[in-house]
């Protein structure tokens, strides 16, 4: 395979993480980037060695960008995500896709009437203790999952910093949902399949700013399995998620490094 030229959209803390992570992969040429600061852009391009665009347009104008990636704030995400796919291009997208059902459909719309591939940033569900209970369910290993259980929350949601766009309730509602918890959605549903219902519950006991500390989010799947998932952002970092089954029950646990099992009828 020959790399692909890459055009980055967004060049934050995590644009650059991302870069990075695709140049070891091997499967990509730096092309040209952007961010509507020119000093930031300009200095991230001589960095990188890519060519600094002036506008979005200019970038997904460029003959030598085949790809781009979206990492800019959740609110952006649609009018990135269809502007590349009507240009052509590829699309790797920070999770949240968007923020309503609606502009995801839209999104995923864009990129099937272009002939694009579409693609959002879930990486956990590729974790190795994560990847491994995939396999005790589809296995059978675990017999049958009756509930999958998650606690994905870390501290600093409690530090008040209006120049960060995370700290925002229009990027970031429902607590912990935004940053971490779309990851165990979309984990849960790697494991057992779609979401039939749905209901949450957030709120804001600490209130040392406008974002809510804390929240819970249960999940009826369309195997029969319930679930449930709590995530806060003013508690200790806790990262565990796991799947109970008539047989056996596996957690992931240390953000997928260690995997747990019980068998069943052990105290």
């Amino acid at each position: 395979m020959e790399p692909v030229g890459l055009g980055l959209v967004g060049l934050g803390w995590w644009g650059g993480e991302l870069l990075r992570g695709a140049l070891v992969s091997g499967t990509i040429t730096p092309g040209a980037c952007y961010a509507r600061n020119a000093e930031r852009r300009d200095a991230f391009a001589l960095e990188h060695s890519m060519r600094s665009s002036g506008s979005v347009d200019e970038l997904l104008a460029d003959p030598k960008v085949e790809a781009v990636v979206v990492a800019t704030p959740h609110s952006t995400h649609e009018d990135y995500v269809i502007a590349a796919a009507r240009a052509g291009k590829h699309i790797f997208v920070d999770k949240p896709l968007t923020m309503s059902v609606e502009a995801a459909r839209r999104c995923l719309a864009a990129a099937g009437e272009a002939g694009v591939v579409l693609q959002v940033g879930h990486q956990r569900r590729r974790q190795v203790a994560n990847r491994r209970i995939q396999h005790m369910i589809k296995s059978g290993d675990l017999g049958t999952v009756i509930a999958l259980e998650a606690n994905y929350s870390a501290p600093g949601g409690g530090n008040p910093d209006p120049d960060n766009w995370r700290q925002t309730r229009q990027e970031r509602p429902l607590s912990g949902l935004t940053p971490f918890g779309m990851h165990i959605i979309d984990t849960f549903q790697s494991w057992v399949g779609p979401v039939d219902r749905v209901a949450a519950i957030s709120n804001r006991p600490f209130g040392k700013t406008a974002l809510d500390d804390g929240a819970i989010v249960t999940f009826q799947f369309a195997s029969g399995a319930i679930g449930s998932l709590v995530t806060a952002t003013t508690v200790p970092s806790t990262n565990r998620l796991g799947a109970l089954g008539s047989e056996k029950a596996a957690w992931s646990d240390q953000d997928g490094l260690r995997l747990l099992v019980r068998l069943g009828g052990q105290l």
